[in-house]
């Protein structure tokens, strides 16, 4: 038997509780009167994040071309090893 006096999750005194129109994002993207940003933000980021892949592929090429003039440094391969551990880190590889 259910006790009529314990309010259940997601009610007030047994009426059904409605977030304010500040705390939840109406269907057509409106957050408290103003636009939400997501897909903005979504697309300056993706930006970003291209042009540090660009900047890891020129420092990569860079690298290449230092180690050809000292090919019996080891350090080179260290580097290596060592970025190719974080992108693996990033994409969850082992």
């Amino acid at each position: 038997m259910k006790n009529p006096n314990k309010q259940q999750a997601g009610r007030k005194g047994g009426q059904a509780v409605t977030p304010r129109k500040s705390e939840a994002a109406s269907e057509n993207g409106f957050r408290g009167g103003r636009p939400i940003a997501a897909d903005a933000a979504y697309k300056k980021s993706l930006a970003e994040l291209n042009q540090l892949l660009e900047d890891v592929r020129a420092h990569i090429t860079s690298h290449a071309l230092r180690q050809e003039t000292d090919k019996g440094n080891w350090g080179y391969n260290g580097d290596m090893n060592h970025y190719a551990g974080l992108l693996k880190e990033l994409l969850g590889r082992k």
